[in-house]
């Protein structure tokens, strides 16, 4: 917004520029400033246009709130008023062209050659890895769900062998009479 936007000269909506950062590779660092230093002037823009403008009421069934004799005095006249979101469009539209072309400024993902970057070409190789592992992983559970079925099968036939066995001994011992 430029300096002499009233919103700006309005003390109680204090918007400090944000400083584009001098380090190298921190384009999405100065993006986001460049987004939120948009933002806020929107904000402040928009509380101004509502707290200086002139309110007409458009319905009669919702009254106006009646401004107190020091907020009255300190609204602006119309011509003021259109004058100001003039400004206000102009400096936002800056302001976004200046988003485009940090975004446009943004590294790209393949080179031009089309060749990938490093960092790319090592993700894509992280996610074979992980997906091999996966597999592995549900191999292994799977491995696990057989060998517990096993078990389960195993141990109920070892506890009806043991039975059978404890009923032939108490035959073979005469503790059962039949």
């Amino acid at each position: 917004m430029a300096a002499g936007h009233p919103a700006m000269s309005d003390p109680s909506v204090a918007v400090t520029a944000a400083k584009p950062t001098a380090r190298c590779g921190d384009e999405i660092e100065t993006l986001e400033e460049a987004i939120d230093f948009l933002l806020r002037i929107m904000a402040a823009s928009i509380s101004y246009l509502t707290r200086k403008a002139p309110h007409v009421q458009t319905n009669p069934a919702i009254p106006l709130v009646l401004l107190s004799a020091t907020a009255s005095q300190t609204l602006v006249d119309e011509e003021t008023m259109v004058e100001s979101a003039d400004e206000l469009v102009q400096d936002l539209m800056m302001k976004a062209k200046q988003v485009e072309a940090y975004i446009g400024d943004l590294p790209e993902w393949a080179s031009r050659d089309g060749q990938q970057p490093a960092q790319i070409a090592e993700l894509e190789a992280l996610q074979s890895e992980m997906r091999h592992a996966n597999e592995e992983y549900r191999a292994a559970v799977r491995e696990a769900s057989v060998l517990q079925l096993q078990v389960s099968e195993l141990l109920h036939q070892v506890c009806n062998d043991q039975q059978h066995t404890r009923v032939a001994l108490a035959k073979a011992t005469g503790a059962l009479t039949p």
